[in-house]
Formats: C-alpha cells, sequence, structure tokens
C-alpha cells in the first residue's frame, strides 16, 4: 500500500507508525522499530492510497473523494486530513483524495485526475459539509460534470453531505451533551 500524505509531521500516524522522515516530494519509510511497514509519498497534496491492495500497476478500482469548502487557513482542514488517514489504515481501504472548494488545494477536478490516473473506475465524493448547502446542490454538480467529460470512462457518483447522516447527527448530539458537561 502507498500513501500520500497532506506534509503533515506527526509522532503517529494510522495504526502507530513512527514516521522517521517528512519532506515535501519524498520518500518516507514508516517503521515499526526495525520492520518497515509501507513507503509513504508526502507531496503536500492529498491523502490516498493509490495501491489499494490490487495487483501492481493495476491501482485501486474505488476512490472516495471527501469534499470540503476550504479555508484561507491551511490547518482548517486538518479534521478532514484525519478523517482521510483513519479509512486509508483501513483494511480493504479505496484510494482517497481530499479536494475544496476554494483556497485551498486539490480542487476537485485535481483529485479525480489523480485517482483516474492510480486506475480507480468508480469514485464516490462525499460532501464534509454538515447540510445540503447552496454549495453542495448547485457548485459541486457543476464540477462534477466537468469532471465527467474528462474522464466519462470513470463512474462518478455524489453522496448525501455527511452531516444529513443520521450517525453523524447522533456523534454531534453526543457532543453537544458532553459540552454542557464540560467535557
Amino acid at each position: 500500500m502507498i500513501i500520500t500524505c497532506m506534509g503533515v509531521t506527526r509522532d503517529r500516524v494510522g495504526w502507530g507508525c513512527r514516521i522517521l522522515y517528512v519532506h515535501r516530494a519524498s520518500t518516507l519509510l514508516q517503521r515499526k522499530g526495525d520492520q518497515v511497514l509501507n513507503d509513504a509519498v508526502c507531496d503536500g497534496q492529498g491523502v490516498h492510497q493509490v495501491a489499494g491492495g490490487a495487483a501492481p500497476g493495476t491501482g485501486p478500482i474505488h476512490g472516495l473523494i471527501l469534499f470540503g469548502h476550504g479555508s484561507r487557513d491551511p490547518d482548517w482542514a486538518r479534521p478532514l486530513r484525519e478523517v482521510a488517514a483513519r479509512i486509508a489504515a483501513g483494511d480493504g481501504a479505496p484510494a482517497i483524495e481530499l479536494a475544496f472548494l476554494e483556497f485551498l488545494e486539490p480542487t476537485l477536478e485535481h483529485a479525480c485526475d489523480r485517482l483516474v490516473s492510480a486506475g480507480v473506475q468508480r469514485i464516490a465524493i462525499l460532501p464534509m459539509f454538515i447540510a445540503q448547502s447552496g454549495h453542495v446542490r448547485r457548485d459541486l454538480p457543476a464540477r462534477m460534470e466537468a469532471v465527467r467529460l474528462r474522464h466519462p470512462a470513470v463512474r462518478i457518483e455524489l453522496a448525501v453531505a455527511v452531516g444529513e447522516d443520521a450517525r453523524v447527527q447522533a456523534v454531534m448530539a453526543e457532543v453537544a451533551v458532553a459540552a454542557l458537561n464540560g467535557d
């Protein structure tokens, strides 16, 4: 499995692998003791698994894009990077990219291009929005149409905004109640 990280220097990644060396556009080795667990490439663009457990050179069949609004503050995307890293660390994880509407890179078009170049044949786009906003109803479908024209052989699907899911709403309610208790 090959994972591309967001250029975030952390003591631990995913399942507790220690990063020994981090630099943009350089190769890293993640080690647990002396055992090399996997290679990773840090290019500052996205968190993706580009080999996805498929045969070498064939790439993964499924890809996932976590689509966020974006911000002028690059640290704003930290929670999205955390979610992407958790997904990428799972067994049988899809290829995964982050994409942003504005201010941050990569764009939806660039993220899709990267997945397609890795061999992905189906891409699910999950809006990381609390609700089906105007961006999700208008801006995102227009960008998706442009991507579909660029990659007509790839199946590209739009999921409902993450905040519309009852499971996410339940966790938000728990966090809200915990805030009342000072947790």
